[in-house]
C-alpha cells in the first residue's frame, strides 16, 4: 500500500463529493511544505465556472497505517518550519488520514489561520516539531463546506491584521482600559443549506473573535480562537405526550451541531447527529432523567419520562419525535422498573402529606445535610402512613414528636399500643388534658390538647389554625383554664415572631385567641396581649394608647405591666431604663416573653 497516495485519494474523494470543492492535491507532489490546494466555488454546477470561484486554500496531507481507526481526535507532531511557511502563505489546512489494511479510513483535520500560527510559533521556543490536536472531519457535506467557507472568510480578515504583541483579548484590555476597544465581533460564514438550521452549522465549526480599535473603525483585529461555540435560548412551547402537555417552556442549547433540550428539573433530550453514507446524517434521540427538584416536580418529571417510553414518542412544539424501542435491553428495563418503583414511592409520600393537609412542596434536594442522608425519615413517614403505626424502637419516641424532613416539619402524637408506637396527626383533636389543683382535690380541669404545645410544636407544616381555635374555645372558660390559654397565646406569638411555619395562620390564631380572652375576662394582661398582637401589624389608636396610660397609673408598682405598656406606647427609652435597673431573675424571665421582642425589634 502506497499510504501517501491512498491518503491523498481519500481526501480528494471526500472533498469532490461535496460538489463545491475542487481539490488539486497530487500523490507525488514535490513542492516543499504543501501538497496542493483546494478551490472553493459558490455552486455545484459542473463544470465549475471561473466566475463562481469563491477562493482557494493550501493543504498538506499525511497518511498513516492503522489497524484500528482513532475515534474523534488524534495528536500529530507538525514540523515547525512547515508552520512558519503556512504563516507566510496566509494559512493552510492540514489533513491526517488513517487507513486500515482493509482500506477503511478516517480523515482528521486542523485549521491553521494566521492567529493560530502566531500563537503556536510564539510558544514553540527552539522545538523542531510541535505535537498538536487534530479533529475528525465530519461526514456531513454542509458542515465540511461551512468549515472551509468560514476558513476562507477568516483568512481574508486575518492576513495583514495580526498584531504579534497583542494576540489575546486581555492584551488589549490590559493596555490601558476597555476604551481602546470600540467593539467586539464574531463573524460567521456557513454554507446555506435549505434543509439545515443555521444554528446547527454555526455550532459545528470553529470561530474567531475580532476587536475594532477605537479611532480605527475600518479595521478588525483577531484576538481569540473560540473553537466550537454553544448557543442557548429559552423557548415558550409545549412538550407533551399522547395524553397531555407536561411543560410549556424549555431551554435549548446547540453545541457541536446538536441540540440538547433542558426542561423540568432533571430532564434532558439530546439530539445526537449520526453521520451516514453519501454525505448524509440524521439525529438520534436520547432522553435522560436525573433526580432533582421537589417531590411534586419529581413526580411530574418521572411521570413524563415513563409515559414517553411507553408511547415511544413525544411532541416538541407540536412536532412528533419517535423514540427507539429498548424493550430488549435488560439494563434499560431495569432502569424503567426502578423509576416506576420510585414514582410509586413518591406518590405514596405525596398522599400522606395530602392526608396531613400539608400543601407545601417537599424539597427532596434538601434531604441531605452534612453528607448524612435523611431518607430514612421518608421511609418512617411511609410506614406511618400505612397504618399510622411504627414498630417500637429500643428508644421510644416522645409523646409529642416533631418529624423534620427537609423543609417540612410534622407534629405527631405518639402513643404506645400493643407494643407498637402509633403516630397520629397532632393537629386533629383526639384527646383532652385533665388537670387537678392537687392530688387531694376532686375538682378536675378539662383542657384542650393544644394548651401544652410550645413554640417549636407550632412552627410545623401540619399546623391547622381553625381546628386549634375551635378546640380551645369549647372548654369551660374558668380562671385556671384562661390562665393556661394565655400562656399558650404567648407561645403562639413567639412562634409568629420566629418567621417560621405558617406565619399568617399563627398570627390569625394569636389575634383570635387574644380577642377571645378579652371577651371572657377583660383584664389588663389580656388587653396588653391583645394590643401587642395588633401592634405587630399596625400602630395603636389614640383610644388604645389612652387605655394604656390609664393602666400605667393603676399598675405603677407592677414591673411587668409597666414594661409592657412602655413598649406598646413606643416609649422605648423608658423601657430600656427600667430593664437596666432590674438586673434580676424576674427581669430575665420577662425577656423570654414575646413583648420583649417588640422592644428589641425597635433597636434594630
Amino acid at each position: 500500500m502506497n499510504i501517501e497516495a491512498e491518503a491523498v485519494s481519500k481526501v480528494n474523494e471526500v472533498l469532490r463529493r461535496t460538489g463545491y470543492l475542487d481539490p488539486y492535491i497530487t500523490e507525488n507532489d514535490k513542492t516543499p511544505v504543501w501538497d496542493g490546494f483546494v478551490l472553493v466555488y459558490n455552486d455545484d454546477k459542473m463544470p465549475h465556472r471561473k466566475d463562481s470561484l469563491r477562493g482557494r486554500f493550501s493543504v498538506q496531507v499525511k497518511g498513516h497505517k492503522s489497524n484500528q481507526l482513532p475515534a474523534t481526535e488524534v495528536k500529530y507532531a507538525v514540523n515547525v518550519n512547515d508552520l512558519k511557511a503556512f504563516l507566510k502563505d496566509g494559512g493552510a489546512i492540514f489533513f491526517n488520514v488513517y487507513i486500515t489494511p482493509t482500506y477503511t479510513s478516517q480523515i482528521f483535520y486542523r485549521i491553521f489561520l494566521p492567529l493560530d500560527l502566531e500563537r503556536i510559533l510564539q510558544n514553540s521556543k527552539k522545538q523542531k516539531t510541535l505535537t498538536l490536536d487534530f479533529k475528525a472531519l465530519p461526514a456531513d457535506k454542509s458542515i465540511i463546506l461551512s468549515i472551509f467557507m468560514n476558513f476562507l472568510a477568516n483568512q481574508k480578515k486575518q492576513i495583514g491584521t495580526i498584531n504579534p504583541t497583542k494576540l489575546y483579548l486581555e492584551d488589549w484590555n490590559n493596555s490601558g482600559s476597555n476604551s481602546s476597544i470600540s467593539k467586539i465581533t464574531m463573524p460567521v460564514t456557513v454554507f446555506k443549506d435549505p434543509d439545515r438550521l443555521d444554528l446547527e452549522l454555526i455550532t459545528s465549526i470553529p470561530h474567531y473573535l475580532y476587536i475594532t480599535p477605537r479611532d480605527f473603525e475600518h479595521i478588525s483585529i483577531p484576538v481569540e480562537t473560540m473553537g466550537e461555540v454553544a448557543i442557548s435560548t429559552e423557548v415558550s412551547a409545549p412538550i407533551a405526550t399522547n395524553s397531555k402537555s407536561y411543560y410549556d417552556h424549555y431551554k435549548i442549547i446547540w453545541h457541536k451541531g446538536s441540540p440538547t433540550i433542558y426542561f423540568g428539573k432533571g430532564l434532558t433530550i439530546v439530539f445526537n447527529r449520526v453521520d451516514g453514507d453519501n454525505n448524509t446524517s440524521s439525529f438520534s434521540v436520547q432522553t435522560t432523567l436525573k433526580g432533582h427538584g421537589t417531590l411534586q416536580e419529581r413526580i411530574h418529571d418521572i411521570s413524563f419520562f415513563l409515559e414517553i417510553y411507553n408511547d415511544k414518542l413525544f411532541t416538541l412544539n407540536s412536532m412528533e419525535f419517535p423514540i427507539a424501542s429498548s424493550d430488549a435491553d435488560p439494563l434499560f428495563n431495569k432502569t424503567i422498573m426502578e423509576f416506576e418503583k420510585l414514582l410509586n414511592k413518591f406518590k405514596a409520600l405525596q398522599k400522606i402529606l395530602n392526608d396531613l393537609q400539608i400543601w407545601e412542596d417537599l424539597d427532596i434536594d434538601g434531604l441531605t445535610k452534612d453528607g448524612l442522608s435523611e431518607e430514612w425519615k421518608i421511609d418512617l413517614l411511609l410506614d406511618i402512613g400505612k397504618k399510622h403505626i411504627y414498630k417500637q424502637s429500643e428508644t421510644p419516641h416522645l409523646p409529642i414528636q416533631v418529624l423534620t424532613i427537609s423543609n417540612t416539619k410534622i407534629l405527631f402524637f405518639v402513643s404506645l399500643e400493643d407494643g407498637y408506637e402509633v403516630f397520629r396527626d397532632y393537629y386533629v383533636p383526639q384527646f383532652e388534658i385533665i388537670s387537678k389543683e392537687s392530688d387531694q382535690s376532686s375538682d378536675e380541669i378539662h383542657m384542650s390538647q393544644y394548651i401544652i404545645l410550645k413554640k417549636a410544636n407550632l412552627v410545623v407544616s401540619n399546623f391547622k389554625k381553625d381546628l386549634v381555635l375551635e378546640d380551645i374555645i369549647k372548654y369551660d372558660p374558668n380562671e385556671n383554664y384562661l390562665s393556661q390559654v394565655n400562656f399558650f397565646l404567648l407561645e403562639v406569638i413567639s412562634a409568629y415572631d420566629s418567621g417560621e411555619g405558617k406565619t399568617e395562620e399563627l398570627y390569625k390564631l394569636a389575634f383570635d385567641l387574644s380577642k377571645w380572652l378579652c371577651k371572657q375576662h377583660d383584664d389588663v394582661l389580656h388587653r396588653i396581649n391583645y394590643l401587642q398582637v395588633l401592634k405587630r401589624k399596625r400602630s395603636l389608636t389614640k383610644k388604645d394608647k389612652s387605655y394604656l396610660q390609664e393602666q400605667l397609673d393603676i399598675y405603677k408598682d407592677d414591673l411587668y405591666i409597666r414594661l409592657g405598656i412602655y413598649i406598646l406606647q413606643g416609649e422605648m427609652e423608658e423601657a430600656r431604663k427600667l430593664v437596666l435597673s432590674q438586673q434580676n431573675e424576674e427581669m430575665e424571665n420577662f425577656k423570654k416573653y414575646p413583648i420583649y421582642h417588640l422592644m428589641m425589634g425597635s433597636e434594630v
